[in-house]
């Protein structure tokens, strides 16, 4: 384990040396700059999410081909409801709604045995036209709001690390130390300052608990019984229903979990949206 995080620290190192040269030799300095790491942040965290929630179904022997249609269904919930309701509304509707499509698949697939992988397209294809055939209904009369596009909705608090990013401890601010250093514009020091002020800094609190969700999925995977019984049904099902553990039971309940339906039920556009003041939710 120590082997590996040390290889991989020198990965990063080496991978940062290079970006800094072509920051230098291009003068291109947004390429390590915090806005570029914050937003890579940004939209990585609904992609990974999406693979989560993958995982979990992949782990109790689900094919989830409809991860798109998931986060789909979910995207257009959350501009939805979140615009008459504000961003904790769009959240719970985006899970519902992620919810709803799972059950759809579930059932489709272990229920009725139909193909995983047919079952996961219909519900992408489905997602697509359905979403945009409601936004042309309801989003009527409404403004900034149209088939692709839904109005803006409230913000999420946002928070950084104290001292470090100038998050705000207790109502009070604290000092910038990393922004501080990626101003210096120094080589590799600033540009490691810069990546690291973009990810600890004016963070979602939304971002914040979503990354929680991954060391949470590895203790709740491969630290508990129910993780065991999980990945049983994906690996060994007869072993497993020979002890008398409902598999399909256990799949379809996998299937709909707030886990995997939060995971399921986000876009980049909505997170983007309910995190940043600048963007709206696509539907």
């Amino acid at each position: 384990m120590k082997r590996r995080l040390y290889r991989m620290s020198v990965y990063i190192l080496l991978g940062m040396t290079v970006l800094s040269f072509v920051r230098i030799l291009t003068g291109a300095n947004d390429l390590t700059s915090v806005g570029t790491a914050g937003a890579a942040l940004l939209l990585a965290i609904p992609i990974a999410l999406a693979g989560l929630g993958g995982l979990f179904s992949e782990r109790a022997g689900v094919v989830n081909i409809g991860l798109e249609g998931m986060m789909i269904m979910g995207t257009w919930a959350a501009g939805f409801f979140g615009y008459q309701h504000g961003p904790w509304v769009a959240i719970i509707a985006a899970t519902g709604f992620g919810v709803l499509a799972a059950a759809l698949h579930g059932v489709a697939t272990i229920t009725f045995g139909v193909d995983h992988v047919v079952s996961g397209v219909a519900i992408n294809i489905i997602a697509a036209g359905m979403v945009r055939y409601l936004s042309v209904i309801l989003y009527v009369g409404v403004e900034g709001a149209g088939p692709t596009q839904s109005p803006s909705i409230g913000l999420v608090g946002v928070n950084g690390l104290p001292f470090l990013s100038g998050g705000t401890l207790l109502g009070w601010q604290s000092p910038d130390l990393l922004g501080s250093l990626a101003a210096q514009r120094w080589f590799l020091i600033s540009d490691i300052a810069a990546v690291m002020r973009g990810l600890t800094g004016g963070v979602s609190y939304l971002t914040m608990f979503a990354l929680l969700l991954f060391p949470l999925a590895y203790w709740l995977l491969w630290r508990t019984a129910f993780g065991l019984r999980l990945r049983s049904a994906g690996e060994a099902p007869v072993a497993a229903e020979s002890l008398g553990l409902p598999m399909s039971a256990i799949k379809v309940k996998i299937g709909q979990s707030p886990r995997a339906a939060i995971a399921r039920a986000r876009s980049p556009l909505t997170a983007v949206s309910i995190c940043r003041p600048m963007a709206r939710p696509a539907s």
